[in-house]
């Protein structure tokens, strides 16, 4: 112990008792401690050895004479510790040798500018402060690393490990920080009103060229500044003409060549971002995000030359390339009329509420977008290589063809919010092209779709080819007039690849799939329907128009990977499927039924429920027994949990007399009931008096619940 050098100590945040460092004296070769939430330093002064010293998160009450006995440390770390207005600085003046300065996270009072000045050897500083509290004539020493936050203790998300990082607000203190321009990675400013500017690009008082600072940004966010009108301009500025830029200077001398990141929010006067020239530079750009800029008409426009040269400079292939760029968000630009000047391909594309834009001013292709409240028809060729698509609030009828005539097949995931006006994905009774399209969501694997009051079906008309073939996941959330999800020809495509569908609130819908469907959906594993009022059925026709099939089919519907069945609050819903159809499912491990008025008769799933384990039954109706009014007792072999609640008329599980006299298995009566049930479970049940009912003289030599290892009854009358 006696030779450590290195010693990590942290205290849990729930310890009440006092933790003494007087052990620790006996170390005479400690160079580095670190103590993370500790509260009593007594004897760390006596640690002579240090070099670096980190306390984060630690509350520092008569500490200041410790520290300064500590003549011989480098590096002090205060980062996230509590520390009390009053809390005396000018001990750090006597560590002399420090190089690195970390201090807490709150405003210093304007001793630290004092400390600073003495500290001769200091290379690296994180602190907050307000410019209210700098000294006439303070400058930050030329520092290699550093994190100042100016008037603003709220950080935003900076680049990781920059070199030098400013945030600031209000007001730039352009003396005092100009010697720390020469290695500024990240920039953060808002509520910058007139001197951010002519700070930066006042040539009498430069130190640092402005071309250094800006090929060194990776980072730059503007937030409220509500005087700006460009960020970048080519102009000299008179010296008494209001602020309208971030930068003004000859573009040609400026280059953003290690920018990485940049941020545009509530700047209402902003009408453009980057001159053609400048744009050329950001080779590095990975992401562009621009808000609130109600007056913003272009991104990058060109201000050189005359027209001519700049009509055939934006026409170039080869005049701007942003070859990093894998995020644009555009929000709330409502005088936005183009994007950029030319084809470009980010990877992730959001546009949020641009009414302006026209097909003439989007010239991207991205393979995940997400578009709001703008004309979808500006947006053509942005969907060529969509993958992953969201729109909201559009205005459109169909997707196809109004967004893309050639039916969206590259699109595997589509998301569709708040679209009052879609009547349907795909439209081919429409006269926009001469056949309709030939294809369409050939390769769609997940739809999801909520709040769309005027949608009617999936695909007006007859589906084209390949239609949604490859769809495994269907969500539907809150369609008020859809009646059918597929409407036309029951054999013009199938659902083969289905796995997963969830509809919710679909107040006027029948039925979800027609019989002849419903055979191609092989690979169906869940199938969960919620507050559908007018749903009857799940299976039947469309062209019967809600009439209920009551043919008899000769084959049985068959769901071979179906495991999960759950239906909730769908009042009119009396037969999952049409009587006199057969079901079989296999593999069903867990059915649910919840708050159905009618009742549902169980009696409908036949051999649906042979290999169920888990049967949940809620609000199901009037029925006096569950056998053999509901189901048959074969039917409930593998049933392990049995869950009822609300049973309004049940008055017995199982009525062993109808048992004893309907029901054989192999033309012999039944030697054990319910033989796999371990939990059983009757709640809020008012009429329930027996499990099991058996009239009077009739003996039984079967088992009853063999393997019943838990019971809940509670509200029942047993």
């Amino acid at each position: 112990m006696r030779e450590l050098k290195v010693l990590s100590l942290t205290v849990a945040y729930d310890y009440t008792g006092v933790i003494s460092l007087y052990a620790l004296s006996s170390l005479k070769k400690l160079r580095a401690l670190h103590l993370e939430n500790f509260e009593d330093f007594s004897f760390l002064g006596n640690l002579r050895t240090l070099e670096i010293l980190s306390l984060r998160g630690s509350k520092l009450n008569s500490l200041a004479d410790e520290l300064g006995s500590l003549k011989d440390l480098k590096m002090l770390d205060l980062t996230d510790c509590v520390v009390s207005s009053s809390f005396p600085l000018n001990f750090i003046r006597r560590l002399s040798q420090l190089e690195k300065l970390y201090l807490p996270k709150s405003n210093m009072t304007n001793d630290i500018f004092l400390v600073i000045k003495f500290l001769t050897r200091l290379t690296r500083l994180y602190l907050c402060v307000s410019s209210l509290h700098f000294p006439p004539n303070f400058e930050f020493p030329e520092l290699e690393k550093y994190k100042i936050y100016i008037n603003n203790n709220t950080s935003f998300n900076g680049i990781f490990g920059a070199t030098g990082y400013l945030e600031i607000a209000e007001v730039f203190p352009y003396n005092a920080v100009s010697q720390l321009l020469g290695n500024l990675e990240s920039l953060q400013v808002k509520r910058i009103k007139d001197e951010c500017v002519k700070c930066l690009t006042n040539k009498t008082q430069q130190k640092v060229s402005v071309s250094t600072i800006l090929q060194n940004l990776k980072l730059v966010r503007i937030d409220d500044c509500r005087n700006l009108k460009v960020v970048f301009q080519m102009d000299e500025v008179e010296e008494n003409e209001d602020l309208s830029s971030i930068w003004e200077l000859p573009t040609q001398h400026v280059r953003l060549v290690s920018l990485v990141e940049l941020i545009i929010d509530q700047c209402p006067r902003l009408k453009s971002l980057f001159s053609l020239s400048l744009a050329q530079s950001l080779v590095l750009l990975e992401e562009l995000h621009i808000s609130f800029c109600d007056e913003l008409k272009q991104i990058v426009t060109e201000l050189e030359g005359d027209e001519e040269e700049i009509s055939s400079a934006i026409n170039s292939r080869t005049s701007l390339c942003f070859p990093k760029l894998t995020q644009l968000c555009v929000t709330r630009c409502d005088g936005l009329e183009y994007i950029f000047p030319m084809s470009l391909s980010p990877q992730g594309l959001q546009v949020y509420g641009c009414p302006l834009l026209t097909d003439s001013g989007v010239h991207l292709e991205a393979e995940r977008a997400a578009v709001w409240d703008v004309r979808l028809s500006a947006f053509k060729d942005s969907f060529k290589t969509s993958k992953q698509l969201q729109l909201k609030s559009i205005e459109d009828h169909n997707l196809v063809p109004e967004a893309k005539e050639d039916g969206l097949n590259g699109v595997t995931s589509l998301e569709l919010l708040n679209c009052k006006d879609l009547e349907c994905l795909v439209d081919t009774t429409t006269t926009a092209t001469k056949n309709g399209p030939t294809s369409a969501f050939t390769h769609l694997e997940t739809l999801y779709m909520e709040k769309m009051d005027g949608l009617e079906a999936l695909c007006k008309g007859q589906p084209p080819q390949g239609f949604l073939k490859n769809l495994k996941h269907l969500n539907l959330i809150r369609f008020p007039e859809l009646r059918w999800i597929f409407k036309g020809s029951p054999h013009s495509f199938t659902l083969q690849s289905l796995k997963v569908v969830k509809i919710y609130e679909c107040g006027k819908l029948k039925s979800l799939f027609s019989s002849s469907l419903i055979q191609s959906l092989v690979l169906l594993e869940q199938l969960k329907i919620e507050c559908c009022d007018e749903l009857e059925t799940l299976f039947a026709d469309p062209e019967n128009d809600g009439e209920i099939e009551s043919k008899h089919s000769s084959l049985p519907l068959h769901l071979p990977k179906l495991n999960t069945l759950c239906i909730k609050k769908c009042s009119k819903l009396e037969y999952v499927v049409p009587q006199n159809y057969i079901v079989k499912a296999p593999s069903l491990k867990r059915m649910k039924v919840k708050d159905c008025s009618k009742g549902i008769g169980l009696s409908a799933f036949k051999e649906l429920l042979c290999n169920t384990n888990d049967l949940i039954l809620k609000d199901f109706g009037d029925h006096k027994n569950l056998v053999p009014d509901l189901v048959e007792m074969e039917h409930l072999d593998g049933l392990t949990s049995l869950s009822i609640n609300n049973w309004r008329g049940g008055e017995c599980l199982v009525d062993i007399s109808q048992a004893m006299m309907d029901f054989k298995y192999n033309d012999q009566s039944p030697k054990c009931f319910l033989q796999n049930l371990k939990i059983l479970r009757v709640v809020d049940c008012g009429n329930f008096s027996k499990i099991f009912q058996m009239d009077d003289g009739i003996e039984s030599n079967a088992h009853y619940l063999p393997n019943l290892e838990i019971v809940k009854i509670k509200d029942a009358r047993v």
